[in-house]
């Protein structure tokens, strides 16, 4: 499998995932450190029904009750505590599928997994998951550019005037955040039969860090009732967090420790990028 083959393979898996935190960060106005948690559900139901371990109908249930569990965190919270909770829900999600090593085999996790035609080659995975974000993406942008684009922007910006105007909006962040999990599902999907193994790294923060990242990179470029941009900034972003780290390896090969400064580049772009008092920042916010 040649480099750009799998970069291209993990652009499109970033790219669908952060379009789901995106949508959430800047339609919704709630940050998630969780959404990997929902990745994880979805890898181990879709792998455990594959293999027999539970029927697919029990697969359906747990897959379900995850992704209700993460949904309802937003009928009561908000901010940094819905962060914070999303967080410990997705690492409830991890522990528990490391603790249940009769279903999924603990830490080392569980496969081969072969789900049929998604099982997929290098070719066949890359033209998937094309498919898919192409699909996602014209979603995204039929969603937030419509009416509930619109119901979302007004309970984000002000509850008390959406409540006044009869929106409920404690159900709309519910239904925001059930809806942002929708292409993290369909990574789950693709991951699995890509990979054919589901692990519980599939859980860790730094994968919800990672599409949050690739969010914040969009910041510059949102405008509210505009998504097309909004979507274009995100896809974008999740190419520079992936084609960054192998211009680094060609540049800086065994002259310096590439993870350290990718991190500390990173880091210094996100604040250029997104910090409001940085004036880069508002002269593209001006631009655009």
């Amino acid at each position: 499998m040649s480099v750009f083959t799998q970069a291209l393979i993990d652009w499109v898996h970033l790219a669908l995932a952060a379009l789901g935190v995106g949508f959430l960060l800047f339609e919704a106005g709630l940050v998630s450190l969780g959404h990997a948690g929902l990745l994880l559900a979805t890898s181990y139901t879709v792998a455990m029904a594959a293999t027999g371990r539970v029927s697919a109908a029990m697969a359906a249930l747990i897959l379900a009750s995850a992704w209700g569990l993460l949904s309802a965190l937003a009928l009561r919270l908000q901010g940094p505590v819905f962060a914070v909770a999303s967080f410990a829900l997705a690492e409830c999600l991890r522990l528990g599928v490391i603790g249940a090593r009769d279903y999924t085999d603990g830490t080392l996790g569980l496969g081969p997994i072969d789900i049929g035609a998604a099982s997929a080659t290098d070719g066949r995975a890359a033209a998937l998951g094309l498919v898919a974000l192409v699909v996602v993406t014209v979603a995204y942008v039929m969603i937030v550019g419509g009416v509930p684009g619109l119901i979302a922007g007004a309970t984000r910006d002000h509850e008390l005037l959406a409540q006044s105007a009869g929106i409920r909006t404690q159900f709309t962040r519910m239904v925001c955040v059930a809806a942002s999990v929708v292409p993290i599902a369909v990574v789950g999907v693709l991951e699995i039969g890509y990979y054919h193994l589901a692990t519980p790294e599939a859980g860790a923060i730094d994968r919800s860090l990672q599409w949050l990242a690739a969010g914040l990179l969009a910041a510059p470029l949102w405008r509210h009732g505009k998504p097309l941009r909004t979507a274009a900034g995100v896809v974008a972003g999740a190419a520079l967090l992936v084609a960054f780290p192998i211009v680094l390896r060609r540049c800086f090969t065994g002259a310096v420790d590439v993870a350290l400064l990718r991190q500390a580049l990173f880091g210094i772009a996100l604040y250029v990028l997104v910090h409001p008092a940085f004036p880069l920042w508002r002269k593209a916010r001006r631009t655009w």
